[in-house]
């Protein structure tokens, strides 16, 4: 009955532990140290992982714009010159060129011709065209109402811009809230659109703590919606195909690309990629130019099938990211991030919500029972930490396989489970064993009642009454009346004082229990409360000690002018009743039988 109701106590604990965890787990610490645990199980699995062989980087860094600095000037440079990069990747040709650059506005400075654009943007806009496979920037952002905008916000877009760039969505595909909607957008000149092959968003929004871990891959604006830039080259190969979007998934035929349950797509970064400095691209033009085609830098050959990015890395093009694998990140690193994950189908799943929920529960409870039952302390503080260490393991180990297991949230219940039962059970068993000691305390040596306190269905048995096996010992002195009459009452419990602290400690030197003091007779017996298969060999050894002990009583005695004392012993082993026997006020434990 006692193990039945601890039992019920530590499910108790354990189960509201786990609720309150689960109901925490959104809370702004809970979110945020999960956010740490997922950067950390990132950064372990993927810190080194290369991204897909065929995707590409072509980056505008810091070295670039030093060497292109005194030839072309400060950043932005002339379209001219991108133009002329981007046809030298072109003769490599790519898959897919893809522009993680703004041509939102008209090149400043020089003349406009018959179409309204500069030399640049109609060299850029040519080269565009005859490539057939470039991917133009576009942006869909959500801007607050005031008196300047309120007439331009929410302005439809052009017939034609939708009518080739809006993904063909399948009925059913959830729809963003009215409150986080896009009512602006900022569009490639219109010559860029007709020469481009698609077109993708480029915007990131960061989580809570400014660190950039998802995104949506579909961007909507009105009833259409547009992929983002590195995702737009993976909808090409899928031009036909109707897409679903819901809050778990994004589905298309021979496609299931997994979200967080919100529409959000966790972006699977990756450490490594096939980068190119474009003023390597650069200096391999001017080489050309100069007729060398040899040992250039970087030859077009190398972009060959493959989906190359153009995208800056350099700090004052203000495109770094906070990501989880670094704190300055290139923007363009997560749109090929996005496409690279597409290709291989190099997704994070989360599990589903029961999962969560489940484990959490499953680790509370076993923290919660292994505390209440385990009989050592190291047992107590060994098995909850065992059981979340392997967790932990198990967490970090299937991250590098695609699986995002919720951590904070599990580890939370099992550590809270583990130290709320350890903490009850100490102040409720600590009181317990306080009443046990207090109680047994006079009756048998220290030793027993330790190991009473360490067997709980002993105590029950001691307190409670059982029938148990025994050996019973009756000593008294010898002619005690006659001995008592010729003393004083204080010297007759001198005396005895003397003649009793001498016979206990024999009997306690055998794990014998003392009954009780009878005037001058000891009553004592041996096989409860702690069972000992051996008791009438303990009562017998215990006696031959009392009677060795004797002779040192008399002596004493003798010192002290009294006369030496001779004793009787008798033992009896057979079945008795013991326990507690008396009254609420007045209770003795005891053996009648």
């Amino acid at each position: 009955m006692k193990n039945l109701k601890k039992t019920l106590i530590a499910l108790s604990i354990g189960a509201l532990c786990a609720l309150a965890a689960l109901a925490a787990k959104d809370s702004y610490v809970l979110d945020r140290l999960e956010k740490v645990s997922y950067d950390a199980r990132m950064v372990f699995s993927r810190d080194r992982a290369p991204a897909d062989s065929d995707v590409c980087v072509v980056l505008i860094d810091e070295a670039s714009m030093k060497a292109m600095n005194p030839l072309v000037g400060r950043w932005p440079w002339p379209r001219s010159v991108m133009a002329d990069i981007l046809e030298y990747i072109s003769m490599g040709n790519p898959k897919a060129v893809i522009l993680d650059i703004l041509y939102v506005e008209k090149e400043r400075g020089g003349e406009a011709g018959a179409s309204g654009l500069g030399e640049g943007d109609e060299k850029l806009a040519s080269v565009t065209a005859a490539g057939g496979n470039f991917i133009h920037a576009a942006q869909f952002m959500r801007d607050a109402e005031d008196e300047i905008n309120k007439g331009l916000l929410n302005t439809p877009l052009p017939d034609y811009f939708t009518g080739r760039f809006a993904l063909k969505m399948a009925d059913g595909s959830m729809r963003q809230r009215p409150d986080s909607m896009p009512n602006t957008y900022a569009l490639p000149l219109e010559r860029f659109q007709e020469a481009a092959a698609g077109i993708g968003a480029v915007e990131f929004a960061p989580d809570s703590d400014g660190v950039f871990r998802r995104t949506r891959l579909l961007r909507p604006y009105g009833e259409d919606y547009f992929p983002m830039l590195g995702f737009s080259a993976f909808t090409r190969e899928h031009a036909d195909t109707q897409w679903l979007l819901t809050p778990d998934s994004l589905t298309a035929k021979g496609v299931n690309i997994p979200l967080d349950g919100e529409g959000n797509y966790l972006v699977n970064l990756y450490g490594n990629f096939n980068t190119y400095s474009i003023s390597g691209i650069a200096a391999s033009i001017q080489k050309m130019m100069q007729g060398e085609t040899e040992n250039l830098l970087i030859a077009p050959d190398e972009f060959k099938d493959k989906y190359v990015f153009i995208g800056s890395s350099a700090v004052g093009v203000y495109d770094l990211k906070s990501t989880p694998l670094s704190g300055k990140t290139p923007g363009v690193f997560l749109q090929a991030s996005v496409l690279s994950n597409a290709l291989n189908d190099d997704f994070l799943r989360q599990p589903p919500k029961w999962f969560c929920a489940g484990i959490a529960f499953a680790l509370a409870l076993s923290a919660a029972w292994i505390v209440t039952f385990a009989p050592k302390l190291w047992e107590k503080v060994a098995g909850p930490f065992s059981f979340t260490g392997l967790y932990l393991v198990g967490a970090v180990y299937f991250f590098g396989f695609g699986y995002v297991w919720p951590v904070v949230p599990v580890v939370v219940a099992g550590i809270s489970s583990a130290t709320a039962s350890f903490v009850f059970f100490s102040v409720t068993e600590g009181l317990e064993r306080r009443k046990v000691r207090k109680l047994f305390s006079v009756y048998v040596t220290p030793e027993i009642i330790e190991a009473l306190i360490e067997h709980e269905d002993r105590q029950a048995a001691a307190m409670y009454g059982s029938e148990e096996d025994v050996t019973v010992l009756f000593s008294d002195i010898r002619s005690f009346t006659a001995i008592s009459e010729k003393l004083s009452a204080p010297r007759v419990v001198e005396m005895l004082n003397v003649y009793f602290s001498e016979m206990t400690d024999a009997i306690f030197e055998y794990k014998g229990t003392i009954d009780k003091f009878i005037g001058d007779a000891i009553m004592s017996f041996w096989g409860a409360p702690i069972k000992e298969p051996r008791h009438a060999r303990q009562a017998v050894l215990a006696s031959l000690r009392m009677m060795e002990k004797l002779k040192g009583v008399n002596e004493e005695l003798k010192k002290r002018g009294f006369e030496p004392l001779s004793i009787g012993i008798g033992l009896n082993t057979g079945t008795a009743v013991l326990g507690n026997i008396g009254s609420a006020k007045k209770l003795n434990y005891t053996v009648i039988g």
